[in-house]
């Protein structure tokens, strides 16, 4: 049976996520009009959070763009070592194909589209011949496609890691296997290893023919309660995952021509249409917002930083090692926008936050806890690791949004 306590937070974060307004104003440059024109804009802790709401939800045209754009930069960012030639990758696939003529197995067809998914989507031809182009960049002789497949799957895990972010913030933790279900068999090991394809094998981690080993097994079968050092990997785990997920849109590598590929905002300028070319269109749309792509790029980086400060503030809080909290980190668990409510609070004799050893930038863990769950306090929301994993979907918190819509 879930814990209702579960199942009321899972309804919290559907209708902060599903009944929530994105909107990029705040991320365009500068003001516009009036007296503060030239003037960045104040992004307030709801602008970054509603932002990686939107590319979860994947409801509107900035994230459809969006993702669009982060699948052709994470092809961009892989670079593969190949010296195969467009001949070699002809007959690796006529080998393939051939194989499964004689079979007609569904295990030989299955290599087969995986030898085509791999060929195209890490552009195998273009690193074999600089006339064949990826997808990035003008075509020269021919241009690859990549399958839709990958696309949606790309996509899915983007959605998917910025989502287990967001549980982390509510206070939820999904099940996580450390170990991918299509682990090798040692029997598979063993025979890269004999022909020289891999180095050394660790025994510990191998999973046999028959299933996990003892050492695995004991560690995927320990996991029925969540303590707070569990809490601290989730943390650890996904924020640095979210620092990989920013490097694949900020990676530029060099084509074999010695071009380099175009950068995130580049790929998003190639995919926007082009509006407003002519002055007459120009006076017809001119309140129109136009979000460029280094605006739509440094928009993201923003709010997943935003999103890595707060993971890291809640692992400080999870941290048995110190004592004190700083009022920084409090104020980004609290959700609040600036720090001066906080340092207000403390002045006040009848406030919960005590300073640490009289530095003004620190209040005590334990009374940083205590103010958290206060329920007087209105102005945030926190909430406090749950001891239950939650393991909902994307599609499971919008079918729970709109059971409660309905109710």
């Amino acid at each position: 049976m879930i814990n209702p306590e579960v199942i009321k937070r899972l309804q919290i974060l559907s209708k902060d996520i599903y009944s929530s307004e994105f909107s990029y104003d705040p991320f365009v440059a500068n003001e516009s009009e009036g007296a503060l024109k030239g003037l960045p804009k104040k992004r307030k802790n709801s602008d970054f959070i509603n932002l990686i709401f939107a590319l979860i939800k994947n409801e509107c045209s900035f994230s459809q763009q969006f993702w669009t754009t982060y699948v052709h930069a994470t092809i961009a960012s892989t670079k593969l070592n190949s010296t195969l030639s467009v001949e070699s990758v002809c007959r690796l696939i006529e080998i393939t194909q051939d194989r499964f003529k004689k079979t007609k197995s569904a295990e030989d067809e299955d290599l087969l589209l995986e030898l085509l998914d791999f060929i195209s989507t890490n552009s195998l031809l273009s690193n074999t011949n600089s006339l064949i182009s990826t997808i990035n960049r003008p075509s020269m002789l021919a241009q690859q496609t990549i399958k839709e497949e990958f696309f949606e799957e790309t996509i899915s895990k983007g959605r998917d890691l910025l989502l287990q972010a967001i549980f982390l913030l509510y206070g939820l933790a999904t099940p996580k296997s450390r170990f991918e279900l299509n682990n090798p068999t040692k029997k598979q090991l063993k025979s890269l290893h004999e022909i020289g394809l891999i180095d050394n094998v660790n025994y510990d981690y191998l999973i046999s023919d028959e299933g996990y080993s003892s050492y695995l097994k004991d560690q995927i079968d320990g996991n029925e309660k969540i303590i707070a050092l569990d809490h601290l990997g989730y943390l650890f785990e996904t924020e640095m995952s979210l620092r990989i997920f920013i490097n694949r849109m900020a990676y530029v590598r060099v084509d074999i021509s010695g071009e380099y590929l175009p950068k995130f905002d580049e790929l998003w300028d190639l995919q926007t249409p082009q509006k407003n070319k002519n002055v007459f269109n120009k006076l017809i749309a001119k309140n129109d917002k136009f979000l460029t792509g280094l605006e739509a790029y440094d928009a993201v980086i923003a709010s997943i930083e935003h999103l890595q400060d707060c993971l890291k503030a809640r692992g400080e809080l999870c941290n048995a090692f110190s004592e004190a909290y700083q009022i920084s980190n409090l104020k980004l668990i609290a959700g609040l926008d600036n720090i001066k409510s906080i340092k207000n609070e403390i002045t006040q004799g009848d406030s919960l936050l005590q300073i640490f050893e009289g530095d003004p930038e620190l209040v005590t863990k334990d009374s940083a806890m205590e103010w958290l769950n206060d329920p007087k306090r209105r102005k945030a929301k926190f909430y406090s690791f749950l001891e239950e994993y939650a393991d909902p979907s994307i599609e499971n918190l919008k079918e729970i949004y709109n059971a409660e819509l309905n109710s």
